[in-house]
């Protein structure tokens, strides 16, 4: 049920695309810590774009979704010593 390619939420899973605005094909050449890093940065540049909206056009569940996804590769990352 779940793809390499997807980002598990709770009550859906997200395409890597669409939560970080990059092509999970970038990935295949990069090692793990790398990867992770990189969706961390790239969950921060959605955030911040976001940001930029108005606040009464802001996404609030897709910068909740990259919130999470941040806090969840810090983990990753934080497990990986």
């Amino acid at each position: 049920m779940e793809s390499k390619d997807n980002y598990v939420t709770e009550k859906r899973i997200v395409p890597t695309h669409d939560l970080y605005g990059v092509s999970p094909s970038i990935f295949k050449d990069m090692n793990y810590v790398d990867v992770l890093e990189l969706k961390i940065k790239a969950a921060g540049e959605v955030v911040r774009k976001e940001q930029e909206v108005h606040y009464m056009q802001r996404d609030s569940k897709k910068i909740m979704k990259a919130l999470d996804a941040i806090k969840f590769n810090e983990l990753l990352l934080k497990e990986m010593g």
